[in-house]
């Protein structure tokens, strides 16, 4: 993890930058071919990365069925509160 001098933080590898963040690194490098504004110059800037990947995290091909479980998970709760409401 570097800084620059007006304070942001940016990773030069995305190794580094998948560990730092806790992000599979697979996840990653798809984020990056996506085109995630957090990848810039070959470097690696987590506040753009987070908030691009919280927004796209459902289009992620390859994800986890850990994952996709959560999601069904919260999808049948959605719908159970929909019918809930009338």
């Amino acid at each position: 993890m570097r800084r620059r001098k007006n304070g942001t933080t940016y990773y030069t590898t995305l190794g580094q930058a998948a560990a730092t963040m806790e992000e599979d690194l697979g996840y990653l490098k798809w984020a990056k071919n996506s085109g995630c504004p957090g990848f810039q110059s070959g470097r690696i800037y987590p506040k753009e990365c987070i908030r691009w990947l919280d927004s796209h995290r459902r289009e992620w091909p390859d994800r986890p069925n850990w994952l996709r479980a959560i999601d069904n998970m919260e999808m049948q709760e959605h719908q159970r509160r929909r019918t809930q409401r009338g």
